[in-house]
């Protein structure tokens, strides 16, 4: 079966993976990818990354700097990360690097996550909205541990509600289980619910039972594991 991205075709995944090989071994160990590189290797992102929204952060897109590449580095930096021989990263002007699986682009991510994905997109806005507004006044310090946080290392926690218990709560509502959630592409968010009175309500429903708080990218990475977490 066919793929695209930005508008180039593909026989098949595995052509599209042999592309972007060949593209990432062009580049030395912490090249900057040039311009139409770069930006074919952000549009496989936005176009098939499960959660295009954490490596493509909205509202610091003009402090993107080009995609790196890490060959051995990549290894002694995150160790047997799974993308393979290579390690490809979105590089912002603060010096943050976002890793992403150039691989799991090319060939899909499991259905479950993909739906996790589409239902995270569906009640992106007033996760943005939150973080706006507790940015209103300029930076800010964690919920969780009072560290100060500028708006690129701060995250947006479901907490103590996590949102696989606000995930699961609603679908189980719905009678419906992970897989039965339909999902659809879209060239700018990555995936979407292709139900859109499903989407609707289950919007309704995470904007009526959110908890929401502000935390560094670590803890959100580990906060649903705390004792007071509703999982």
């Amino acid at each position: 079966m066919g793929v695209a991205v930005r508008g180039m075709q593909f026989p098949s995944k595995a052509a599209l993976e042999r592309h972007c090989r060949e593209t990432i071994q062009k580049y030395g160990d912490g090249d900057l990818m040039r311009d139409e590189d770069g930006l074919f290797f952000l549009s496989l992102i936005l176009e098939r990354h499960d959660r295009p929204d954490e490596k493509i952060i909205v509202g610091l897109e003009d402090e993107i700097v080009g995609v790196r590449v890490r060959h051995s580095s990549g290894y002694r930096l995150y160790g047997n990360c799974g993308t393979n021989v290579n390690h490809t990263f979105v590089a912002y002007a603060s010096g943050d690097e976002r890793d992403f699986s150039w691989k799991k682009c090319c060939h899909g991510f499991k259905p479950e996550a993909v739906a996790t994905a589409a239902m995270r997109r569906a009640v992106f806005d007033q996760v943005a909205a939150y973080k706006k507004m507790r940015f209103i006044r300029g930076s800010v310090t964690s919920d969780a541990s009072g560290i100060a946080l500028d708006w690129s290392s701060a995250r947006v926690d479901h907490y103590p509600r996590t949102f696989a218990w606000l995930r699961d709560s609603f679908l189980e509502g719905e009678s419906l289980t992970l897989r039965d959630v339909a999902v659809a592409s879209d060239p700018k968010v990555g995936v979407a619910m292709a139900d859109s009175s499903l989407r609707s309500r289950w919007a309704a429903y995470h904007d009526a039972h959110k908890t929401l708080r502000i935390v560094s990218v670590k803890e959100n990475e580990t906060s649903w594991r705390e004792e007071g977490a509703i999982r």
